[in-house]
């Protein structure tokens, strides 16, 4: 355990989560995940957030009034963001007042932003700032198609982006290709960087439990399983998975899918239109603790987006730590988080994905070797408990600078 204080009073950090906290989301599974590891750490964490969401245990939550309308859990812009951003700042500056926090500690571009507003208002107080970047905010706007049709917005956005990542006083980056977009893109310098992995939340499923659950989806024994947990859009790689589906499917009678997650509609009508209903269940939005019970159905994961803002995915480690294969495209952030224990396709080849599951499928012995492989890696090299001790030392050098 890092033990850097001069006296015995914990450290007290603020934690600002500009999202509907919590709702089964990479971004909200990170925050949870650090906020917990350093807890363990002996620091005292809060969270400041929307009034939408879920309670999460041991994690302190103090929420902004719920706004008429807003009812959108899911990843994407919003207009009524902007109303919850302004409550969100009274509601950080209202907390510093009351609790004195030691760090701020603003999660995605909102939240850094909303910290350094904070602490600026706050001036006396002499706030240090940590932004934890997941990615390029202008980046996953494009995906989004949020400048579609109205494209110098976008020249606006990326400069406040470059702005957002001057303010704070460290950059903690959630994964490799947040680290080169921060660099590479934004100019920011290298000793104010830090990587900040995610770590790994799957923990064994009841074996009777999964039994049932089986029974419950009416999944043949005798069919070769592969799983999807995500986000069902375009920007988390949607065509492709469905794509995948539907190629597998005509090739290999013996492969069903589980898809989970949300919002199904678009896969729903996709496996109508196609008569694949019976080839591919849709267990639509579960609870994160219980992903567990459907990871554990899989015999191979899947990861079908062949590119992203910079921000990790965390579904990779879960996906590991259950002990499956993965079939995924190569991208940077796949290959810095399997090595050797993916099967990789070229960006966009869905037909290689394709080909990767069915040798896969046909070789039963090297899935469970690489599974296994990859649940070592996971177990020896992500934890929330090594992310928060290195976020730990972050804290302290900024501290150390004030």
């Amino acid at each position: 355990m890092v033990n850097l204080e001069a006296d015995d009073k914990p450290l007290k950090v603020l934690h600002i989560g500009p999202t509907p906290f919590f709702s089964d989301r990479g971004c909200h599974i990170r925050i949870r995940g650090l906020v917990r590891g350093l807890q363990q750490q002996d620091v005292e964490c809060w969270l400041c957030t929307y009034g939408l969401g879920n309670e999460v245990p041991d994690v302190e939550t103090e929420r902004v009034a719920s706004i008429p309308g807003y009812r959108r859990l899911d990843a994407g812009p919003s207009v009524f963001k902007y109303v919850a951003d302004v409550l969100l700042l009274a509601k950080v500056c209202g907390s510093i007042m009351r609790r004195n926090p030691d760090v701020l500690h603003g999660h995605l571009h909102e939240g850094a932003l909303i910290g350094h507003a904070a602490r600026t208002l706050l001036f006396w107080k002499r706030l240090p700032l940590v932004f934890d970047m997941q990615g390029s905010l202008t980046g996953e706007l494009d995906q989004y198609g949020y400048f579609k049709w109205l494209p110098p917005v976008r020249w606006l956005f990326h400069a406040a982006e470059w702005m957002i990542g001057r303010l704070p006083d460290r950059i903690a980056a959630s994964s490799r290709s947040s680290l080169e977009i921060a660099q590479g893109q934004f100019g920011i310098a290298p000793q104010r960087l830090t990587l900040v992995e995610d770590g790994a939340d799957v923990t064994p499923a009841d074996p009777q439990a999964v039994a049932q659950l089986r029974a419950e989806l009416e999944i043949p024994d005798d069919r070769f399983v592969v799983v999807y947990t995500g986000t069902l859009k375009k920007v988390k790689g949607l065509p492709e998975l469905l794509d995948v589906i539907q190629k597998t499917v005509a090739q290999d009678g013996g492969v069903h899918f589980v898809l989970v997650g949300y919002p199904v509609e678009e896969a729903a009508a996709f496996l109508r239109e196609h008569d694949l209903e019976s080839r591919c269940t849709l267990a639509g939005r579960v609870a994160f603790d219980r992903v567990n019970e459907y990871l554990a159905l899989g015999d191979i994961a899947l990861e079908p987006k062949s590119a992203g803002t910079g921000e990790a995915s965390g579904k990779l480690l879960n996906y590991m730590a259950a002990g499956l294969p993965v079939v995924c495209f190569d991208t940077p952030n796949n290959r810095a988080m399997l090595h050797d224990s993916g099967c990789y396709a070229s960006p966009g080849r869905t037909d290689e994905l394709v080909d990767a599951i069915a040798k896969l499928a046909a070789d039963p012995e090297r899935a469970r070797q690489l599974g296994t492989h990859g649940q070592a890696r996971v177990s020896s090299e992500f934890s929330w408990d090594s992310s928060a001790e290195t976020l730990l030392h972050v804290y302290y050098d900024c501290i150390g600078d004030y």
